[in-house]
């Protein structure tokens, strides 16, 4: 113990104490560079592990992000086929029982036009390797009742129908190509939308011609 006290005493100003264990002194300067790098060591871990957790959940972020709108893409693009479908397949029954010239052609127009849309997004959906639905889903119930309508009033109610259809379908494509970001399926919304608007607005003036209101219509499905 008395070498230990002597040895403590001739200590250099420069040490600050002395290690029992490996009976020598320890420098200040080497404390000191020894608790600086232990120091920057810990705050640089902890940083990379933060920063590792920030882009994991970017990552997360992303991912779920592209889901979404995929999600949503496929969405649309099965709402349209079907609504397509029940377009032309109303069209087509409207052919085979109206007695009136114009409600003939114009119901032409809507199978020929609607038949062309369906054909461009089947393209679409091959180059995406997505299936498209063949069934009418939630518009089978209005077909089978127009299949069944035989009284005189057959041409407004087909026409109304078509009408309250159109405004949706104008609705659902300018919100989609408002929020998409598949750059092909915008190009295909937007050169859709003007023969909707077209088709909307012919059908109403048949409306009118048909004796019905067009502001009084109620949608169908």
């Amino acid at each position: 113990m008395h070498g230990l006290a002597r040895a403590a005493k001739t200590i250099s100003p420069k040490f600050a104490r002395f290690d029992t264990t490996a009976n020598r002194a320890v420098p200040i300067t080497f404390c000191m560079k020894h608790n600086i790098i232990t120091t920057t060591i810990t705050a640089a871990l902890v940083a990379f592990s933060t920063s590792s957790a920030i882009f994991a959940a970017d990552v997360v972020k992303t991912e779920n992000t592209a889901a979404a709108s995929a999600t949503a893409d496929a969405t649309f693009m099965d709402a349209v086929t079907r609504a397509n479908l029940m377009e032309i397949k109303a069209a087509d029954i409207a052919q085979g029982k109206t007695k009136r010239d114009e409600v003939k052609d114009f119901a032409k127009s809507i199978e020929k036009d609607h038949t062309d849309v369906n054909k461009n997004l089947a393209t679409l959906a091959d180059r995406m390797t997505m299936k498209l639905p063949k069934d009418l889903g939630e518009h089978q119930a209005f077909i089978d009742g127009l299949k069944a309508k035989t009284d005189a009033d057959f041409d407004r109610t087909y026409v109304a129908a078509t009408v309250a259809s159109h405004k949706k379908c104008v609705s659902m494509f300018e919100d989609f190509s408002a929020t998409t970001k598949n750059a092909d399926l915008k190009a295909f919304a937007d050169n859709t939308l003007p023969g909707l608007r077209t088709h909307l607005k012919n059908s109403e003036a048949l409306l009118l011609t048909l004796g019905g209101d067009k502001t009084k219509e109620k949608a169908t499905n």
